[in-house]
């Protein structure tokens, strides 16, 4: 479960930050003065919390919600790299839906620079062989500027999917 506190940021950015956030795991948030916790949870926040209530309430509350979130499946492992590789592979690997570039662009950067495009297709370019030792096959979707990836065991296209080859 991944706590999420950004009390100077608007509400667009908090969006951000929750979908890219959730990529890894359920996301807690910490409500800022003033943003509406309705926004957050349609972002897919697990849970918002008051930062104005007593310490102990949150504490509970925040067990609680470990209790609630059900252990990530286990996947393929990637040793070698950096830990941004890891996780990069890690998010890919356990996803069973397609990713938006702009969520892993913020997962691997920071909320006020993400990583540039041209960095994570070099770093997704880096990781092919892995996902071909492990079986997988990287498909992305791209359209309108936006690049969608997804892993799929098989050959599996469509006429707008492009498959990227792995070997």
């Amino acid at each position: 479960m991944v706590l999420l506190a950004a009390p100077t940021v608007d509400t667009d950015t908090m969006t951000r930050l929750v979908r890219a956030a959730s990529l890894i795991a359920p996301v807690a948030v910490l409500r800022p003065d003033g943003n509406d916790a309705v926004v957050v949870f349609d972002a897919g926040a697990y849970d918002v919390l008051d930062p104005q209530a007593p310490i102990v309430e949150l504490a509970w509350r925040i067990r609680a919600d470990r209790r609630r979130c059900s252990p990530a499946p286990v996947a393929a492992t990637y040793t070698p790299g950096t830990a941004s590789q890891r996780l990069l592979f890690d998010v890919l690997a356990r996803r069973r839906t397609a990713v938006c570039c702009h969520h892993l662009r913020l997962l691997l950067g920071a909320p006020a620079l993400p990583m540039t495009l041209r960095a994570l297709r070099a770093r997704i370019k880096r990781l092919l062989p892995a996902l071909s030792g492990h079986g997988m096959e990287l498909v992305v979707d791209q359209q309108w500027g936006v690049a969608t990836y997804s892993i799929h065991s098989g050959a599996q296209e469509t006429s707008r999917q492009t498959s990227v080859p792995t070997a």
